[in-house]
Protein backbone atom coordinates (compact mmCIF):
# COMPACT_ATOMS: atom_id res chain seq x y z
CA UNK A 1 0.00 0.00 0.00
CA UNK A 2 2.89 2.00 0.70
CA UNK A 3 4.29 1.84 -2.75
CA UNK A 4 1.29 2.33 -4.29
CA UNK A 5 1.23 5.57 -2.40
CA UNK A 6 4.07 7.24 -3.32
CA UNK A 7 4.28 5.45 -6.75
CA UNK A 8 1.02 7.55 -7.14
CA UNK A 9 2.57 11.14 -5.36
CA UNK A 10 5.40 10.41 -7.60
CA UNK A 11 3.43 10.69 -10.72
CA UNK A 12 1.10 13.82 -9.08
CA UNK A 13 4.30 15.42 -8.98
CA UNK A 14 5.95 14.56 -12.23
CA UNK A 15 2.47 16.00 -13.57
CA UNK A 16 2.83 19.47 -11.88
CA UNK A 17 6.23 19.79 -13.10
CA UNK A 18 5.58 19.21 -16.20
CA UNK A 19 2.69 21.22 -16.48
CA UNK A 20 4.75 23.89 -14.95
CA UNK A 21 7.25 23.83 -17.22
CA UNK A 22 4.88 24.43 -20.16
CA UNK A 23 3.34 27.16 -18.37
CA UNK A 24 6.37 29.18 -17.38
CA UNK A 25 7.66 28.39 -20.81
CA UNK A 26 4.98 29.99 -21.97
CA UNK A 27 5.02 32.78 -20.15
CA UNK A 28 8.28 33.82 -21.00
CA UNK A 29 8.19 33.42 -24.72
CA UNK A 30 5.31 36.24 -24.09
CA UNK A 31 7.22 38.14 -22.11
CA UNK A 32 9.76 38.44 -24.23
CA UNK A 33 7.40 38.80 -27.63
CA UNK A 34 9.20 35.65 -29.61
CA UNK A 35 7.51 34.90 -32.45
CA UNK A 36 6.87 31.34 -32.57
CA UNK A 37 4.23 31.02 -35.00
CA UNK A 38 5.15 28.06 -36.73
CA UNK A 39 4.97 26.68 -33.57
CA UNK A 40 0.82 27.26 -33.73
CA UNK A 41 1.13 25.67 -37.73
CA UNK A 42 2.42 22.60 -36.68
CA UNK A 43 -0.21 22.27 -33.93
CA UNK A 44 -3.15 22.66 -35.78
CA UNK A 45 -1.66 21.17 -38.62
CA UNK A 46 -1.13 18.02 -36.31
CA UNK A 47 -4.81 18.43 -34.80
CA UNK A 48 -5.82 18.13 -38.29
CA UNK A 49 -4.37 14.85 -39.14
CA UNK A 50 -5.57 13.16 -36.20
CA UNK A 51 -9.25 14.71 -37.35
CA UNK A 52 -9.07 12.80 -40.87
CA UNK A 53 -7.83 9.87 -39.30
CA UNK A 54 -11.25 9.86 -36.97
CA UNK A 55 -13.25 11.39 -39.39
CA UNK A 56 -12.75 8.10 -42.06
CA UNK A 57 -14.20 5.83 -39.02
CA UNK A 58 -16.80 8.31 -38.23
CA UNK A 59 -19.55 8.81 -41.21
CA UNK A 60 -21.47 12.42 -40.96
CA UNK A 61 -24.55 11.08 -42.21
CA UNK A 62 -25.26 9.52 -38.66
CA UNK A 63 -28.24 11.84 -37.13
CA UNK A 64 -30.23 11.65 -34.24
CA UNK A 65 -33.59 12.79 -35.53
CA UNK A 66 -36.77 13.32 -33.02
CA UNK A 67 -39.77 12.25 -34.95
CA UNK A 68 -41.98 14.11 -32.45
CA UNK A 69 -40.02 17.55 -33.11
CA UNK A 70 -40.03 17.28 -36.97
CA UNK A 71 -44.21 15.92 -36.39
CA UNK A 72 -44.95 19.87 -36.57
CA UNK A 73 -43.04 22.55 -38.47
CA UNK A 74 -45.35 25.29 -37.53
CA UNK A 75 -44.68 24.98 -33.60
CA UNK A 76 -40.67 24.80 -34.73
CA UNK A 77 -40.16 28.43 -34.53
CA UNK A 78 -37.75 28.74 -31.57
CA UNK A 79 -36.41 32.56 -31.87
CA UNK A 80 -39.61 34.37 -33.51
CA UNK A 81 -43.16 34.27 -32.92
CA UNK A 82 -45.04 36.56 -35.62
CA UNK A 83 -48.52 36.02 -33.92
CA UNK A 84 -50.35 35.10 -31.38
CA UNK A 85 -53.02 33.94 -33.71
CA UNK A 86 -51.85 30.69 -34.21
CA UNK A 87 -53.58 27.59 -33.45
CA UNK A 88 -51.59 25.91 -30.14
CA UNK A 89 -52.87 22.63 -31.09
CA UNK A 90 -50.68 19.39 -32.12
CA UNK A 91 -52.91 18.93 -34.90
CA UNK A 92 -52.70 22.26 -36.60
CA UNK A 93 -50.06 21.29 -39.59
CA UNK A 94 -50.56 18.25 -41.70
CA UNK A 95 -51.38 15.85 -39.12
CA UNK A 96 -51.58 12.36 -41.28
CA UNK A 97 -54.61 11.27 -39.40
CA UNK A 98 -56.59 15.04 -40.04
CA UNK A 99 -55.74 15.03 -43.72
CA UNK A 100 -57.44 11.11 -43.45
CA UNK A 101 -60.47 13.12 -42.43
CA UNK A 102 -60.54 16.33 -44.78
CA UNK A 103 -62.48 18.16 -42.36
CA UNK A 104 -63.07 21.58 -43.12
CA UNK A 105 -62.85 22.94 -40.43
CA UNK A 106 -58.96 22.74 -40.46
CA UNK A 107 -58.83 24.31 -44.21
CA UNK A 108 -58.18 27.82 -43.07
CA UNK A 109 -55.82 27.28 -40.19
CA UNK A 110 -53.51 25.01 -42.48
CA UNK A 111 -53.29 27.39 -44.75
CA UNK A 112 -53.27 30.57 -42.17
CA UNK A 113 -50.36 28.94 -40.13
CA UNK A 114 -48.14 28.16 -43.45
CA UNK A 115 -48.63 31.58 -44.37
CA UNK A 116 -47.16 32.64 -41.29
CA UNK A 117 -44.80 30.31 -40.10
CA UNK A 118 -43.63 31.38 -43.91
CA UNK A 119 -42.56 34.92 -42.79
CA UNK A 120 -41.56 33.63 -39.30
CA UNK A 121 -38.91 31.16 -40.95
CA UNK A 122 -37.47 33.95 -43.39
CA UNK A 123 -37.16 36.17 -40.38
CA UNK A 124 -35.54 33.40 -38.46
CA UNK A 125 -33.19 31.91 -41.35
CA UNK A 126 -31.61 35.55 -42.01
CA UNK A 127 -30.95 36.43 -38.83
CA UNK A 128 -30.77 33.22 -36.56
CA UNK A 129 -27.76 32.03 -38.57
CA UNK A 130 -25.31 34.42 -37.38
CA UNK A 131 -26.55 33.86 -33.66
CA UNK A 132 -25.95 30.00 -33.35
CA UNK A 133 -22.89 28.24 -32.82
CA UNK A 134 -21.11 27.64 -36.22
CA UNK A 135 -21.68 25.07 -38.59
CA UNK A 136 -18.05 24.46 -39.38
CA UNK A 137 -16.98 23.45 -35.73
CA UNK A 138 -20.12 21.03 -34.74
CA UNK A 139 -19.02 18.98 -37.94
CA UNK A 140 -15.24 19.01 -37.11
CA UNK A 141 -15.80 18.25 -33.56
CA UNK A 142 -18.21 15.20 -34.66
CA UNK A 143 -15.35 13.19 -35.26
CA UNK A 144 -13.82 13.65 -31.88
CA UNK A 145 -16.54 12.33 -29.93
CA UNK A 146 -15.48 8.57 -28.83
CA UNK A 147 -19.15 7.60 -29.08
CA UNK A 148 -19.48 8.48 -33.06
CA UNK A 149 -16.76 6.23 -33.97
CA UNK A 150 -16.77 2.26 -34.64
CA UNK A 151 -13.21 1.11 -34.54
CA UNK A 152 -10.87 0.46 -31.05
CA UNK A 153 -8.06 2.66 -32.00
CA UNK A 154 -10.19 5.26 -33.45
CA UNK A 155 -11.82 5.25 -29.89
CA UNK A 156 -9.03 4.63 -27.95
CA UNK A 157 -7.44 8.28 -29.47
CA UNK A 158 -10.87 10.32 -29.13
CA UNK A 159 -10.42 9.37 -25.42
CA UNK A 160 -6.76 10.49 -25.33
CA UNK A 161 -8.03 13.57 -27.44
CA UNK A 162 -10.25 14.38 -23.97
CA UNK A 163 -8.06 13.18 -21.88
CA UNK A 164 -5.75 16.09 -23.39
CA UNK A 165 -8.08 18.80 -23.43
CA UNK A 166 -8.89 18.08 -19.16
CA UNK A 167 -5.54 17.23 -18.00
CA UNK A 168 -3.25 19.35 -19.71
CA UNK A 169 -4.98 22.35 -21.82
CA UNK A 170 -7.81 23.07 -18.86
CA UNK A 171 -4.92 23.58 -16.11
CA UNK A 172 -2.62 25.18 -18.20
CA UNK A 173 -4.77 27.56 -19.11
CA UNK A 174 -6.36 28.21 -15.61
CA UNK A 175 -2.65 29.28 -14.79
CA UNK A 176 -2.48 32.01 -18.11
CA UNK A 177 -6.04 33.58 -16.48
CA UNK A 178 -5.18 33.48 -13.25
CA UNK A 179 -1.32 35.25 -14.48
CA UNK A 180 -2.68 37.34 -16.80
CA UNK A 181 -5.52 38.58 -13.77
CA UNK A 182 -2.58 38.83 -11.23
CA UNK A 183 -0.18 41.05 -13.58
CA UNK A 184 -2.97 43.35 -14.07
CA UNK A 185 -3.53 43.70 -10.26
CA UNK A 186 0.34 44.44 -9.80
CA UNK A 187 0.01 47.05 -12.36
CA UNK A 188 -2.46 48.69 -10.61
CA UNK A 189 -1.15 48.73 -7.75
CA UNK A 190 2.47 49.78 -9.16
CA UNK A 191 0.29 52.69 -10.65
CA UNK A 192 -1.49 54.04 -7.66
CA UNK A 193 2.53 54.24 -6.19
CA UNK A 194 4.93 55.33 -8.99
CA UNK A 195 2.78 55.87 -12.28
CA UNK A 196 2.87 53.86 -15.14
CA UNK A 197 4.30 55.56 -18.01
CA UNK A 198 2.79 55.01 -21.45
CA UNK A 199 5.30 52.34 -22.49
CA UNK A 200 4.90 50.29 -19.22
CA UNK A 201 1.23 50.74 -19.48
CA UNK A 202 0.67 49.40 -22.91
CA UNK A 203 3.41 46.94 -22.32
CA UNK A 204 1.63 45.40 -19.30
CA UNK A 205 -1.52 45.63 -21.22
CA UNK A 206 -0.08 43.65 -24.17
CA UNK A 207 1.51 41.22 -21.55
CA UNK A 208 -2.13 40.33 -19.96
CA UNK A 209 -4.21 40.06 -23.41
CA UNK A 210 -1.24 38.08 -24.64
CA UNK A 211 -1.54 35.60 -21.61
CA UNK A 212 -5.67 35.76 -22.02
CA UNK A 213 -5.67 34.48 -25.59
CA UNK A 214 -3.37 31.78 -24.58
CA UNK A 215 -6.10 30.72 -22.03
CA UNK A 216 -7.99 30.25 -25.13
CA UNK A 217 -5.34 28.50 -27.55
CA UNK A 218 -5.94 31.64 -29.98
CA UNK A 219 -3.48 31.86 -32.58
CA UNK A 220 -3.51 34.84 -34.69
CA UNK A 221 -2.23 36.06 -38.03
CA UNK A 222 -2.77 39.95 -38.65
CA UNK A 223 -3.44 40.91 -42.68
CA UNK A 224 -2.69 44.61 -44.25
CA UNK A 225 -0.86 46.52 -41.61
CA UNK A 226 -0.40 49.07 -43.68
CA UNK A 227 -4.23 49.93 -42.68
CA UNK A 228 -3.78 50.09 -38.86
CA UNK A 229 -5.42 52.88 -37.30
CA UNK A 230 -4.00 56.62 -36.54
CA UNK A 231 -5.22 58.02 -33.73
CA UNK A 232 -8.10 59.75 -33.43
CA UNK A 233 -11.20 57.83 -34.71
CA UNK A 234 -12.91 54.56 -34.09
CA UNK A 235 -12.10 50.93 -34.60
CA UNK A 236 -15.28 49.55 -35.80
CA UNK A 237 -14.98 45.34 -34.97
CA UNK A 238 -17.35 42.53 -35.59
CA UNK A 239 -18.58 41.33 -32.37
CA UNK A 240 -17.73 37.61 -31.48
CA UNK A 241 -17.27 37.09 -27.96
CA UNK A 242 -16.33 39.18 -24.34
CA UNK A 243 -12.85 38.63 -25.90
CA UNK A 244 -12.48 40.50 -29.26
CA UNK A 245 -10.76 43.39 -27.83
CA UNK A 246 -7.79 41.29 -26.74
CA UNK A 247 -6.17 40.41 -29.99
CA UNK A 248 -5.97 43.96 -31.10
CA UNK A 249 -3.80 44.97 -28.05
CA UNK A 250 -0.90 41.99 -29.01
CA UNK A 251 -0.17 43.88 -32.86
CA UNK A 252 -0.13 47.42 -30.46
CA UNK A 253 2.98 49.47 -30.90
CA UNK A 254 5.19 50.10 -27.81
CA UNK A 255 7.00 52.74 -29.46
CA UNK A 256 4.45 55.46 -29.72
CA UNK A 257 2.10 57.26 -27.35
CA UNK A 258 -1.03 56.13 -28.92
CA UNK A 259 -3.15 53.66 -26.60
CA UNK A 260 -6.91 51.71 -27.59
CA UNK A 261 -9.86 52.81 -25.90
CA UNK A 262 -11.48 49.61 -24.73
CA UNK A 263 -15.64 50.18 -24.98
CA UNK A 264 -18.62 47.75 -24.27
CA UNK A 265 -21.65 47.12 -22.02
CA UNK A 266 -21.04 46.65 -18.92
CA UNK A 267 -20.91 42.98 -17.64
CA UNK A 268 -22.09 41.32 -14.18
CA UNK A 269 -20.74 38.64 -12.07
CA UNK A 270 -17.09 37.47 -13.35
CA UNK A 271 -16.54 39.91 -16.29
CA UNK A 272 -18.06 42.65 -14.09
CA UNK A 273 -15.09 42.09 -11.83
CA UNK A 274 -12.61 41.69 -15.15
CA UNK A 275 -13.51 44.76 -16.57
CA UNK A 276 -12.82 46.09 -13.26
CA UNK A 277 -9.45 44.45 -13.53
CA UNK A 278 -8.75 45.29 -17.02
CA UNK A 279 -9.87 49.35 -16.61
CA UNK A 280 -7.19 49.71 -13.65
CA UNK A 281 -4.96 49.81 -15.96
CA UNK A 282 -5.97 50.53 -19.43
CA UNK A 283 -8.76 52.90 -20.56
CA UNK A 284 -12.05 51.72 -20.84
CA UNK A 285 -15.89 52.73 -21.18
CA UNK A 286 -18.36 50.72 -20.16
CA UNK A 287 -22.35 51.42 -20.74
CA UNK A 288 -25.56 49.97 -19.59
CA UNK A 289 -27.16 50.48 -22.66
CA UNK A 290 -30.44 49.97 -20.48
CA UNK A 291 -29.95 53.34 -19.12
CA UNK A 292 -30.54 55.99 -21.14
CA UNK A 293 -28.55 58.91 -19.72
CA UNK A 294 -25.84 57.27 -19.30
CA UNK A 295 -25.61 55.87 -23.16
CA UNK A 296 -26.08 59.57 -23.63
CA UNK A 297 -22.17 60.39 -21.73
CA UNK A 298 -21.34 57.46 -22.91
CA UNK A 299 -21.85 58.49 -26.30
CA UNK A 300 -20.58 61.88 -26.26
CA UNK A 301 -17.60 61.01 -24.44
CA UNK A 302 -16.71 58.54 -26.79
CA UNK A 303 -17.30 60.91 -29.66
CA UNK A 304 -14.97 63.57 -27.81
CA UNK A 305 -11.98 60.76 -27.99
CA UNK A 306 -12.35 59.96 -31.14
CA UNK A 307 -12.28 63.67 -32.38
CA UNK A 308 -9.59 64.70 -30.94
CA UNK A 309 -7.45 62.74 -28.57
CA UNK A 310 -7.30 58.54 -29.35
CA UNK A 311 -8.94 55.38 -30.63
CA UNK A 312 -11.74 53.87 -29.23
CA UNK A 313 -12.63 50.17 -30.32
CA UNK A 314 -15.97 49.86 -30.45
CA UNK A 315 -18.37 47.10 -31.44
CA UNK A 316 -20.81 48.98 -33.38
CA UNK A 317 -23.39 45.10 -33.39
CA UNK A 318 -23.80 44.98 -30.15
CA UNK A 319 -24.71 41.47 -29.82
CA UNK A 320 -22.13 38.85 -30.47
CA UNK A 321 -22.39 36.95 -34.37
CA UNK A 322 -21.02 34.22 -35.32
CA UNK A 323 -18.80 35.52 -38.27
CA UNK A 324 -21.28 33.95 -40.83
CA UNK A 325 -23.50 37.39 -41.48
CA UNK A 326 -22.85 40.93 -39.61
CA UNK A 327 -25.71 41.76 -37.70
CA UNK A 328 -26.89 45.35 -38.51
CA UNK A 329 -24.78 48.46 -37.07
CA UNK A 330 -25.69 51.00 -35.05
CA UNK A 331 -25.80 54.56 -36.18
CA UNK A 332 -24.94 56.60 -33.38
CA UNK A 333 -21.23 57.15 -33.98
CA UNK A 334 -21.36 57.58 -37.60
CA UNK A 335 -21.11 60.82 -37.82
CA UNK A 336 -19.68 64.06 -39.48
CA UNK A 337 -15.73 64.26 -38.50
CA UNK A 338 -14.78 61.33 -37.22
CA UNK A 339 -12.58 58.50 -38.67
CA UNK A 340 -13.69 54.82 -38.80
CA UNK A 341 -10.84 52.38 -39.34
CA UNK A 342 -13.23 49.47 -40.13
CA UNK A 343 -11.55 46.08 -38.97
CA UNK A 344 -12.65 42.22 -39.99
CA UNK A 345 -12.02 39.42 -37.55
CA UNK A 346 -12.44 36.36 -39.06
CA UNK A 347 -12.67 32.91 -37.15
CA UNK A 348 -11.73 29.40 -38.42
CA UNK A 349 -14.45 28.15 -36.52
CA UNK A 350 -13.50 24.13 -37.11
CA UNK A 351 -11.37 24.26 -34.03
CA UNK A 352 -13.39 26.04 -31.62
CA UNK A 353 -16.38 28.79 -31.83
CA UNK A 354 -15.02 31.87 -30.20
CA UNK A 355 -18.57 33.09 -30.43
CA UNK A 356 -20.79 33.26 -27.33
CA UNK A 357 -24.17 31.26 -28.14
CA UNK A 358 -24.17 29.56 -24.53
CA UNK A 359 -26.82 31.42 -22.08
CA UNK A 360 -24.29 31.99 -19.09
CA UNK A 361 -20.57 32.89 -19.16
CA UNK A 362 -19.34 29.97 -17.00
CA UNK A 363 -20.39 27.84 -19.75
CA UNK A 364 -18.90 29.77 -22.59
CA UNK A 365 -15.85 30.02 -20.13
CA UNK A 366 -15.10 26.35 -19.60
CA UNK A 367 -15.81 25.53 -23.39
CA UNK A 368 -12.90 27.80 -24.21
CA UNK A 369 -10.55 26.31 -21.68
CA UNK A 370 -11.08 22.62 -22.92
CA UNK A 371 -11.00 23.89 -26.80
CA UNK A 372 -8.30 22.73 -29.18
CA UNK A 373 -7.72 25.87 -30.43
CA UNK A 374 -8.90 29.19 -31.64
CA UNK A 375 -7.34 30.17 -35.12
CA UNK A 376 -7.90 34.05 -36.03
CA UNK A 377 -7.41 35.92 -39.03
CA UNK A 378 -7.58 39.88 -38.41
CA UNK A 379 -7.93 42.30 -41.52
CA UNK A 380 -6.85 46.12 -40.97
CA UNK A 381 -9.46 47.91 -43.84
CA UNK A 382 -8.56 51.67 -45.22
CA UNK A 383 -10.06 54.48 -43.43
CA UNK A 384 -14.07 55.60 -44.11
CA UNK A 385 -15.22 58.85 -43.53
CA UNK A 386 -18.99 59.92 -43.90
CA UNK A 387 -19.70 61.66 -47.08
CA UNK A 388 -21.06 64.97 -47.10
CA UNK A 389 -24.74 63.45 -49.00
CA UNK A 390 -24.80 60.32 -46.29
CA UNK A 391 -26.96 60.19 -43.74
CA UNK A 392 -25.92 58.62 -40.19
CA UNK A 393 -27.74 54.87 -41.20
CA UNK A 394 -26.24 54.65 -44.84
CA UNK A 395 -22.42 55.21 -43.31
CA UNK A 396 -23.04 52.88 -40.80
CA UNK A 397 -24.72 50.26 -43.47
CA UNK A 398 -21.46 50.63 -45.56
CA UNK A 399 -18.78 50.51 -42.98
CA UNK A 400 -20.74 47.00 -41.81
CA UNK A 401 -20.49 46.35 -45.81
CA UNK A 402 -16.62 46.97 -45.75
CA UNK A 403 -16.16 43.99 -43.44
CA UNK A 404 -18.41 41.85 -44.25
CA UNK A 405 -17.16 41.89 -48.34
CA UNK A 406 -13.80 40.78 -46.13
CA UNK A 407 -15.29 38.16 -44.53
CA UNK A 408 -17.15 37.28 -47.83
CA UNK A 409 -20.82 37.65 -46.04
CA UNK A 410 -23.48 39.80 -46.27
CA UNK A 411 -24.05 42.65 -43.56
CA UNK A 412 -27.91 42.05 -42.72
CA UNK A 413 -30.60 44.68 -41.90
CA UNK A 414 -31.31 42.85 -38.70
CA UNK A 415 -29.67 43.27 -35.10
CA UNK A 416 -29.83 41.43 -32.35
CA UNK A 417 -32.54 43.21 -30.38
CA UNK A 418 -34.94 42.33 -33.44
CA UNK A 419 -34.27 38.25 -31.29
CA UNK A 420 -33.46 39.57 -28.10
CA UNK A 421 -35.13 42.74 -27.07
CA UNK A 422 -39.32 42.01 -26.42
CA UNK A 423 -40.38 45.77 -27.45
CA UNK A 424 -38.19 45.55 -30.63
CA UNK A 425 -40.12 42.15 -31.84
CA UNK A 426 -43.35 43.10 -30.60
CA UNK A 427 -42.95 46.66 -33.15
CA UNK A 428 -41.17 44.38 -36.20
CA UNK A 429 -44.67 41.81 -35.83
CA UNK A 430 -46.45 44.90 -35.79
CA UNK A 431 -45.00 46.21 -38.75
CA UNK A 432 -45.22 43.42 -40.63
CA UNK A 433 -48.74 42.73 -39.49
CA UNK A 434 -50.05 46.11 -41.36
CA UNK A 435 -47.87 45.25 -44.58
CA UNK A 436 -49.91 41.88 -44.76
CA UNK A 437 -53.02 43.51 -43.67
CA UNK A 438 -52.57 46.46 -46.24
CA UNK A 439 -51.13 44.04 -49.12
CA UNK A 440 -54.77 41.87 -48.61
CA UNK A 441 -57.59 44.92 -48.65
CA UNK A 442 -55.36 46.32 -52.19
CA UNK A 443 -55.40 42.85 -53.45
CA UNK A 444 -58.92 41.92 -52.42
CA UNK A 445 -60.02 45.92 -52.58
CA UNK A 446 -61.46 45.00 -48.94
Amino acid sequence: MGFLSELFLNFLFQYFKFIFICYITRVIIIATNLNLNFLNEVYFYFIDCIHDFLEADCPQTIFDIDSKKSNNIIDGRKYFKLTHVKKIREDTFLNSSILKKDTANYVFDIGNNLFISGFEAIIEDDVITALEHHTDYTKYQFAFNPNNLKGILHKTIAYIIQIYRFTFLMPLRIFFILTSVNSFIIAWIYDKHWKLTNYQRKYMGQFGCNLILASFGAYVNFHDKENKPVSPGFITVNHMSPSDAFPLYIDTDLSNDSIFHITGQKGKGIIKIFQMIVGSILPTYWVNRHNQSERKHFLNKILHIAKNEGLIVIFPEGYCSNGKKLLQFRKSIFVDNVNIYPIAYKQNSKYNDIFWWEDDFPDFFIRQLISLGISYDIYYLPKLIKNSNESEEEFAYRTSEVIASKLGTTALPWSGEHIYKKEIKEKIKNDIQKTILGAFKYKFNL
